[in-house]
């Protein structure tokens, strides 16, 4: 990583901690290797807006919603999302001129209204690591309230219940998983998806037990396919089938046993669960 951004990733790192220590979550943080590696041209600092821009505005939306609310509009935090927005739409919109704000972002950050050079990008480059340093100072320092007032952290707790991505990361934990980033992405969408057609709005509780439907049924194909279970268990077409498959990829995911042991197996352990076993099951 390069070394300007260690700082950056430090503040990110703590900043979770405060979460987590205020809420039971941590926080989403960069991983060293979805930083920039380069700093002198405008690919660089176009993925170091995109970077910056999925953490403030989209990981970390509702903390910063939190923990900023009813401050200052030109604060550090403040400024620093309002830039984000503006560079990012110019920067990822060929057809979207630089509006008025962002060409007086580039004239401070490296004297000119649009970058040109190697020099330039590097200055603005280095222009955005400062800003986001100052804003993420401001939040560690909104976030240092939660040690010593319970009531905001209690608050900060609610907040964080309500988020998608936080009761995401909350129930992969839970479940001892490990996904990357796309997969936790996808997985939040599905959430909102299914939260948004649920009315009434459904409970902190209901929306992590949706999680955990969600995060569950992506489980790795069966050894062999699914026909070869349904046909060791007759099942095809046999309203039992669904129930059946979730147990074989259960006793697929303990076991490790894979080809005919694995068949034997899950039609030993569904005969057991099944007394009176479905008529014509081998």
């Amino acid at each position: 990583m390069l070394s300007a951004l260690t700082g950056l990733q430090k503040r990110c790192e703590t900043l979770s901690i405060h979460r987590n220590n205020a809420t039971g979550v941590p926080l989403a943080v960069v991983v060293p290797s979805e930083w920039p590696t380069g700093m002198a041209g405008r690919a660089e600092f176009r993925e170091l807006v995109t970077v910056l821009y999925k953490l403030w505005r989209e990981q970390w939306k509702t903390d910063v919603g939190f923990l900023l609310s009813g401050t200052d509009r030109k604060s550090a935090g403040q400024v620093f999302g309002q830039s984000l927005q503006g560079l990012r739409t110019a920067l990822e919109h060929a057809n979207v001129k630089t509006p008025e704000r962002n060409g007086q972002w580039y004239e401070d950050a490296c004297g000119t209204g649009e970058p040109a050079g190697p020099e330039e990008w590097l200055k603005c480059f280095l222009a955005l690591i400062e800003q986001a340093e100052a804003a993420l100072d401001q939040l560690l320092r909104q976030a240092a309230r939660a040690r010593m007032d319970s009531k905001y952290a209690a608050r900060w707790k609610t907040e964080v219940s309500l988020d998608i991505d936080a009761v995401v990361r909350t129930v992969v934990s839970d479940l001892g998983l490990s996904f990357n980033t796309f997969r936790l992405d996808r997985f939040a969408r599905e959430i909102e998806h299914r939260r948004s057609i649920l009315k009434p709005a459904p409970s902190p509780e209901h929306v992590q037990e949706i999680a955990e439907c969600v995060i569950v049924q992506h489980l790795a194909p069966l050894p062999g396919g699914y026909s070869a279970v349904l046909d060791q268990l007759d099942l095809f077409g046999n309203p039992d089938a669904a129930v059946a498959l979730r147990l074989a990829h259960a006793i697929a995911e303990v076991s490790g046993a894979k080809g005919e042991p694995l068949l034997k197996l899950i039609e030993t352990v569904w005969s057991t669960l099944r007394p009176e076993p479905t008529p014509g099951v081998k």
